[in-house]
C-alpha cells in the first residue's frame, strides 16, 4: 500500500497538468429501476440525453446515470445534476433534450478530440509511465505467486526466484526511463530473496550461504549504486549475526565474549555500510541526457 501510495504521487509532482475539462458518467449505484432507459449523446458539440421507452413494455428496467466534469483548472471533480425526466412516467417511445447542466459546455467527440483527450490525460512522461510500469510488476508478481501455489510449489523456492526476478527487472528499471520506481522494486526484491533465503535454509547445514546471499547485495548495492540494496543487505547481515549468537551463544559462558564480538561486528558493518555510501552510492553519476 505504501509502495502504491508513493508511486501514484509522482505525476502530481513531475508532470503538467491537463488544460481541458473532461466530461464522463457511470452508472447510478445504488440503482433505482427507472420504467425508462438513458443514453447521453453529443450533437452540434452539446450533451444531450435520449430516453427511449420500448412499446409495451411493463415496469421498471432501466438503470439511471450520473454525470460528471472533471476541471483541469481546478484539478477536481464535480457532480453535475442528472435528474429524471417529467414526464417519464408517460413517456412513449423515444425523445431527446439537452442536459441543462451542461449547456454552457462545448463537447468534442469526434476523432481530433478524442486524440487530444488521450494526450492530455495521458501525458506526463515518465511520472505517469512509472506509475504503470509499477502496477504492472506488482499484478505481475502477484500472478505468479498464485500460479505457483496452485502448481504446489515449494513457497521458499518462489519467493527467492521471484526475489531474484524483482531484482533482474529493478536492475532494467534503473537504466531505463521509469528510474523513479528502480529503489522500489530493488528494496521488495532483495527483501523477498533475503528472507525466503533464510527460511530456507534456517538451521540447516548449509545455513552460512545465507551470509554469501547478504554480502552478494551489499556488493550488488555499490555496483547498481543504490540505497535500498545497502539497507536490506546490511540489515539481513546485522540480524543474522545477532540471531546467530541468541541461538547458539545465550546459555553459554562464552556469552559476555559472544556479545562484545557481535558489537564489533556491528560496528563494523556500519562503518562499511556508511564507506560504500559515501564512496560509491552517494556520488551517483549523473545519467546521460542522451539516453531515451
Amino acid at each position: 500500500m505504501a509502495g502504491f501510495l508513493a508511486v501514484s504521487a509522482l505525476p502530481d509532482r513531475l508532470s503538467d497538468p491537463p488544460k481541458y475539462d473532461l466530461v464522463f458518467s457511470t452508472n447510478d449505484y445504488p440503482s433505482t429501476p427507472v420504467p425508462i432507459t438513458v443514453r447521453l449523446i453529443v450533437k452540434d458539440r452539446a450533451l444531450g440525453a435520449q430516453y427511449t421507452r420500448p412499446s409495451g413494455q411493463q415496469g421498471p428496467f432501466g438503470v439511471w446515470k450520473k454525470l460528471f466534469i472533471y476541471e483541469a483548472s481546478p484539478r477536481r471533480v464535480r457532480q453535475l445534476t442528472f435528474g429524471f425526466p417529467a414526464d417519464m412516467t408517460t413517456l412513449d417511445g423515444t425523445r431527446e433534450e439537452p442536459v441543462a447542466s451542461a449547456a454552457g459546455l462545448q463537447l468534442d467527440t469526434t476523432l481530433p478530440g478524442i486524440l487530444v483527450m488521450l494526450r492530455e490525460y495521458g501525458r506526463g512522461g515518465e511520472a505517469e509511465h512509472a506509475v504503470l510500469a509499477f502496477t504492472s510488476i506488482v499484478f505481475w508478481a502477484i500472478t505468479v505467486v498464485v500460479a505457483l501455489d496452485l502448481l504446489d510449489a515449494n513457497m521458499s523456492m518462489t519467493g527467492v526466484a521471484l526475489g531474484a526476478s524483482l531484482l533482474c527487472i529493478g536492475w532494467t528499471l534503473d537504466r531505463s526511463p521509469h528510474r523513479a520506481i528502480a529503489g522500489l522494486v530493488y528494496f521488495f526484491g532483495a527483501a523477498l530473496l533475503l528472507e525466503e533465503t533464510y527460511a530456507w535454509l534456517r538451521r540447516e547445514p548449509a545455513e552460512i550461504l545465507f551470509l554469501g546471499a547478504a554480502c552478494g547485495v551489499v556488493v550488488l548495492a555499490a555496483v547498481a549504486r543504490s540505497r535500498s540494496l545497502l539497507v536490506v543487505g546490511t540489515a539481513a547481515l546485522v540480524g543474522y549475526t545477532a540471531d546467530f549468537i541468541y541461538r547458539h551463544f545465550a546459555d553459554n559462558l562464552g556469552a559476555p565474549l559472544a556479545l562484545m564480538v557481535i558489537g564489533l561486528v556491528l560496528l563494523a558493518a556500519g562503518a562499511a555500510a556508511v564507506r560504500l555510501n559515501a564512496q560509491y552510492i552517494a556520488q551517483k553519476p549523473a545519467r546521460s541526457a542522451s539516453r531515451p
